[in-house]
């Protein structure tokens, strides 16, 4: 009803405004329409009195002309005094006449009807000037003390040339007045302000003014008798004139009304009345009908809206009555109809939407179960594989096809991986983690990612981070980081020659959030605009041989802008075939005004990781055997005793009788699985705190989450993540409970050699490892046993510098060796060739052979008493290619990979030789307790300084 209400209103509204609208304009016309029959009415009165007037005054003039004629007139005999009665009798006959007089030629009255001022001039003077021609003038009579208007003849007596004198015909003023209103009345000339105007703009008469007669002058405003408007005294003036009294020489008076407006409106004002009755006579049956009419179509409308919510409510079978056949019964009828086919269609949907749920759950279904069939055995051969690189580190071959195996297993799981991100997008089940970050590190991580891949191929590899661009952020590293190793990535892999850049720089800060784009240029292939418009789409690639060429799924480009898109922002690419391609996206991130980062100076024996691991008793549930023994091994290198349980019974019954610090649990096992094992552990008070963190090769989040609501701590999904399942545990295990198994350094037992070689300052150099050292003294034995002769043959060919590079080299390897007397002879005599003292250098020379060979003999003797001697590989030499090691090295300890504590063993002894015993030994402190980016620290310490040395 409030649609009926409205449109009732509405019609009443409208039909409102249309009757007082159209009452308007009719009462517009009606002021029109009477204003123009005044003034026309008017009008015509005047011209009607301006002829009266013409023709009263002609009529005097043929009066007086026949006068003129009078042969009473021209008798000599006839006295002034009958001329005088002649006069009076004329006047007596013309009652119109004011006064009749007979004047001489020079204007002096000689008789009158009036007998006034005989003999006198008449005022104002007239003369025969003009003979035979009538003349006419207006002007106050002295004599007869009254406004007249004066009509002159010449009498002309037909025996003389010269006329005889003058008629003087006088008519007063005011007989104008009396003709007007004798002549044309009319009942709107009361209030009309009526002037008559001579030619020489003179006022005759005046009805509102009497004092402007013939004082004042009003001059001719509008010569087309056109009426003239006046708003300020909301009149019209209208002016008539004629261009009558030709005999007279002149063209006419001027007649003037000032005619108010309510003269001209009077009419309409009076019809006024009439018309609003009308109009609201009219507003009212039109509302009657509007009435009629909307309750006639708006109740079928009603019920038609009250069946479509109904509908929009879930109610698809609704019917409505049709009542008609008309447009709204036709449209009642297509309604039912609608409605029927919607019922229809909403079963089939449903149906349809029950068909798509349990795809769907069928689909989730199968990614776990895929997701755990593949990662299972992945999960066996990375950690088989990095299990086998540890032990394999003596030959190179065997080396190699690890690591290219380990390689091929990471290329797969990369795969895995975006199959299950395209997934968790699809399925809007992707979850950004921010946390603060510092966009320079993870620029260098990408650069020591990929600088060898580059490297291999020739390419340069550029990463520009702009100076303005804030380095502490707040958003999700991981996914920023994959979003720019799978661009990088391309970039290398599509570019054959040339360069890869990626720049980031600011587009936009304000107070709280900073806009960065991020561009990754190569001069690779390039794209066309028909490559370009399918790349983004999943399982697609630019060119279908790209895949055959260069692998891959055609998801990664497909999960970057889903990410971006995730993380508010846009991607884009700018391509040109055979000239390269840009990838760029703008990203919105939170601005950090505080971050904790590592200390550079801070002790490297702070971190809380070092007595963790060590002594620790885990169990480990797994049903697998091939797990088993890597999880085993894995957890006892660190220095951790470790329990097997096949099942979820097993595991149930051993946490019973066993003090574990942590329980990693498979999730699929025979006889009882993770979870109910789990739920039994912690309905038991007593393990209500016991670490338990689940293995899985289920990587969904709502299978983390299930894990997480059985009671596990933690969930890390196979294949295992060395790095990330150490981390869980050390954050779960409690450091105190546990003994280290490490035996301090002052427990060992140091060999007699003291005098020649400090074992006490040598030893912590090297871990405490005595047969470590040995081993590095009997490779310095075989490196330097004529050292001392080939530095004199250099001095002796005038190479200074030559020498005291060799000079410090040996210096920094006999301090870390402990050799403290041939360090201080090898000291003295680099300070005698910097400071060019040629004189010393014989005794200085001779000092450090003797030195070198009391070490060397020393050496010597060691061989050959301590049976440790017997056990050092003679096969392991000093690696000359370090630096390329190194390199390698450091990519392991940025990628935090398990290859780096292999790889250091394997430099060790050379480093060690170098004189690094102490960096050494922080190195493979850390490494132990998996402390990778500390490690990195220190190695780049080590690297400097050689640069350095070699630089001096």
């Amino acid at each position: 009803m409030k649609f009926a209400k409205k449109l009732i209103l509405l019609c009443s509204v409208l039909v409102t405004l249309t009757g007082f609208g159209i009452a308007f304009f009719v009462y517009g016309i009606l002021i029109q329409s009477s204003e123009t029959e005044v003034v026309e009415r008017l009008q015509k009165r005047s011209l009607d009195y301006l002829k009266n007037i013409d023709r009263m005054l002609f009529e005097r003039l043929g009066d007086l002309k026949l006068f003129s004629t009078d042969p009473f007139l021209c008798d000599d005999t006839i006295h002034l005094e009958q001329i005088a009665n002649r006069l009076i009798l004329y006047r007596d006959i013309y009652k119109n006449y004011l006064d009749i007089a007979y004047l001489n030629p020079e204007g002096i009255r000689l008789v009158a009807s009036s007998g006034l001022a005989l003999n006198q001039r008449q005022e104002p003077q007239i003369s025969v000037n003009t003979p035979n021609k009538p003349s006419l003038d207006i002007s106050f009579s002295p004599l007869l003390n009254e406004n007249t208007i004066n009509i002159t003849q010449s009498i002309h007596c037909p025996s003389e040339q010269a006329p005889r004198g003058l008629l003087l015909l006088s008519i007063t003023l005011d007989r104008i007045h009396d003709l007007f209103v004798s002549q044309i009345p009319d009942p709107d000339l009361n209030t009309v302000e009526i002037t008559l105007i001579d030619k020489t703009d003179r006022v005759l008469y005046s009805n509102a003014h009497p004092a402007w007669v013939l004082k004042k002058r009003i001059p001719l405003q509008n010569p087309n008798n056109d009426p003239i408007k006046d708003a300020k005294n909301d009149s019209i003036i209208l002016q008539t004139h004629e261009p009558g009294f030709l005999n007279f020489g002149g063209n006419g008076w001027v007649l003037q009304l000032v005619i108010p407006r309510e003269v001209t409106t009077a009419k309409a004002v009076a019809m006024l009345d009439t018309i609003i009755i009308v109009t609201l006579c009219f507003i009212l049956i039109s509302i009657i009908i509007s009435f009629w009419i909307s309750r006639k179509f708006v109740i079928p409308i009603i019920d038609l809206q009250q069946a479509a919510q109904k509908i929009a409510e879930g109610e698809l079978s609704i019917q409505i009555a049709v009542q008609s056949q008309d447009e709204i019964g036709q449209l009642a009828i297509s309604f039912n109809r609608m409605s029927h086919r919607l019922h229809q269609r909403n079963q089939d949907l449903v149906q349809a939407k029950e068909m798509a749920e349990s795809a769907s759950r069928a689909k989730s279904q199968f990614l776990a179960n895929m997701s755990h069939e593949i990662r299972t055995p992945m999960h066996a051969i990375l950690g088989l594989t990095e299990l086998a690189i540890r032990h394999a580190s003596d030959s190179p071959k065997i080396r190699d096809y690890l690591d290219k195996t380990k390689n091929a297993s990471s290329s797969l799981l990369r795969v895995i991986n975006d199959i299950l991100d395209f997934s968790k997008i699809e399925a809007n089940q992707l979850q950004l983690k921010a946390e603060v970050f510092q966009l320079d590190l993870l620029l260098d991580n990408l650069t020591n990612l990929f600088l060898n891949q580059a490297e291999k191929k020739g390419l340069r590899l550029n990463l520009h981070l702009g100076t303005e661009v804030p380095k502490a952020l707040f958003g999700d590293p991981l996914r920023l980081e994959q979003i720019l190793i799978n661009l990088i990535g391309n970039a290398i892999k599509f570019t054959e020659a040339g360069e890869v850049t990626c720049q980031v720089t600011l587009v936009e800060q304000n107070q709280d959030q900073v806009h960065l784009k991020f561009r990754v240029q190569d001069t690779g292939l390039g794209m066309t605009n028909e490559q370009i418009n399918r790349l983004f789409t999943p399982f697609m690639q630019a060119d279908g041989s790209t895949t055959r060429k260069y692998g891959g799924t055609g998801l990664g480009l497909s999960i970057c802008k889903r990410l971006v898109e995730l993380m508010k922002g846009e991607i884009g690419v700018e391509s040109v075939p055979n000239q390269g391609t840009t990838f760029y996206f703008t990203l919105p991130l939170e601005l950090c005004t505080q971050i904790n980062q590592p200390s550079e100076t801070a002790s490297l024996d702070d971190h809380p990781l070092i007595d963790t691991m060590s002594g620790a008793y885990v169990l480990v549930a797994e049903d697998t055997p091939i797990n088993q023994q890597i999880a085993k091994e894995l957890l006892e290198w660190v220095g951790i005793r470790v329990d097997i349980a096949n099942n979820g019974s097993e595991a149930v019954q051993m946490v019973q009788t066993n003090d574990y610090d942590a329980v990693l649990m498979d999730i699929q096992m025979p006889i009882m699985d993770g979870y109910e094992a789990t739920r039994i552990i912690r309905n038991t008070p007593r393990y209500a705190q016991l670490p338990i963190i689940a293995m899985t090769a289920h990587a969904m989040d709502d299978e983390r989450q299930k894990c997480l609501n059985v009671g596990m701590n933690a969930h890390i999904a196979k294949p295992i993540d060395t790095k990330q399942l150490f981390l869980l545990l050390t954050s779960h295990i409690k450091p105190d409970k546990h003994i280290l198994i490490n035996q301090p350094l002052t427990q060992i037992t140091c060999p007699e050699t003291t005098t020649v070689i400090d074992w006490e300052a040598a030893l912590p150099r090297v871990m405490g490892n005595k047969t470590k050292l040995i081993q590095l003294l009997i490779e310095f034995k075989k490196e330097y046993s004529t050292f001392a002769e080939d530095v004199r043959t250099t001095f002796n060919q005038g190479n200074l510098e030559q020498v005291r590079k060799k000079i410090h080299l040996i210096k920094g390897l006999s301090g870390n060796l402990g050799a403290n007397q041939l360090q201080q002879a090898a000291t003295a005599l680099e300070l005698s060739i910097k400071e060019g003292n040629t004189t010393a250098w014989p005794a200085q020379m001779d000092l450090f052979a003797t030195e070198l060979q009391t070490l060397l003999s020393a050496i010597t003797d060691l061989q050959t008493t301590d049976s440790t001697a017997s056990d050092v590989d003679q096969d392991q030499p000093i690696l000359t290619n370090l630096t390329l090691h190194l390199d390698t090295l450091k990519t392991h300890l940025i990628r935090c990979e398990l290859e780096a504590v292999s790889l250091f063993t394997t430099i060790k002894p050379t480093l060690l030789s170098h004189g690094f015993g102490t960096e050494v030994a922080q190195m493979e402190k850390m490494l132990n307790q998996f402390q990778f980016m500390d490690a990195h620290k220190v190695l780049t310490h080590i690297t400097k300084t050689m640069e350095t040395r070699e630089c001096q």
